[in-house]
């Protein structure tokens, strides 16, 4: 299955500054994949996070 590409990505750093977790973010769609709804994307395991909850633009 071919997928756009997030835009935006989210960033999640420990207090050293270090990356701990970096997502995709789809800002202006909710995607479906596999019974999944959602707008992030762990692009090295591969992995689409569902969530209700929406980033502030």
């Amino acid at each position: 299955m071919d997928l756009v590409l997030p835009l935006n990505r989210v960033v999640f750093l420990n207090q050293q500054g270090e990356v701990l977790l970096e997502l995709g973010y789809y800002d202006d769609e909710t995607l479906t994949l596999n019974g999944v709804t959602g707008r992030y994307w762990d692009s090295k395991r591969d992995l689409f996070y569902g969530s209700s909850y929406e980033l502030p633009s």
